[in-house]
């Protein structure tokens, strides 16, 4: 796999779609199972995006 850090030791933006595949490999559900849930979350946060998921995400207080 490759790294998916930045020098500063931050994840990278193109980090999520290889954690999502492993992810969803791992707990074997399908690209659409996925595809639905991240449709989910981001009409719950009123978003587009990801960067906008994770924008909104931090500003609520969802994840740190």
């Amino acid at each position: 796999m490759p790294s998916c850090r930045n020098a500063n030791g931050n994840i990278e933006y193109a980090c999520p779609r290889i954690f999502e595949t492993g992810m969803r490999r791992s707990l074997n559900l399908s690209v659409n199972t996925v595809s639905t849930h991240v449709k989910n979350i981001y009409a719950k946060l009123e978003v587009n995006s990801r960067t906008e998921a994770l924008f909104e995400a931090s500003s609520q207080g969802i994840i740190g």
